[in-house]
């Protein structure tokens, strides 16, 4: 068994075949890992915060991607929670991709630096504040509202391959 699917070993798999399934089981599982993180994958999740679907959204950041629906509409349609999410992460990549390219392989506070950390902790808190955690060498410490810091992102979202677009107009 490769990457959970049922295929032959990779030794009798062409390399393109083996790195394709291989970025398609990255992203897949960052972002189930993701949404088992913020709301164990429920789509109908609304926090005490307002926080909302899968991915925990503000309307302030749905906003800002351009989605202006009701909180109904939103927590119904599961597509548009997932379309939601690739828009922020390709935003926020390209709000970080300096920051990116700089700090990915490096170690703060005992942590390997990556971009999926990186841009899971942009998730958590916004990507000004890990702009700030990452230039501060870790001493800038944030915490989302519940008290989650951008150390246990960085460190549980690290090392996936996300293989998303560098940068796509919003």
């Amino acid at each position: 068994m490769l990457f959970g699917f049922n295929i032959p070993p990779a030794d009798i798999m062409p390399t393109t075949q083996v790195n394709e399934l291989k970025e398609k089981k990255d992203r897949k599982k960052f972002l189930t890992d993701l949404g088992y993180s913020e709301s164990r994958n429920d789509y109908t999740k609304v926090n005490k915060y307002g926080f909302m679907g899968r991915y925990q959204f503000s309307r302030a950041t749905l906003k800002l991607l351009g989605i202006i629906v009701s909180k109904e509409e939103f927590l119904e349609n599961p597509q548009l929670q997932e379309d939601a999410m690739f828009l922020l992460l390709i935003a926020n990549k390209k709000n970080l991709r300096r920051h990116i390219k700089k700090y990915s392989n490096m170690t703060i506070k005992g942590i390997s630096v990556s971009e999926s950390g990186i841009l899971a902790s942009a998730h958590l808190v916004g990507s000004g504040r890990v702009k700030k955690w990452l230039k501060s060498n870790g001493k800038e410490t944030k915490k989302d509202a519940l008290g989650t810091s951008i150390e246990s992102y960085m460190k549980r979202f690290g090392g996936y391959e996300l293989n998303l677009p560098g940068t796509v107009k919003i």
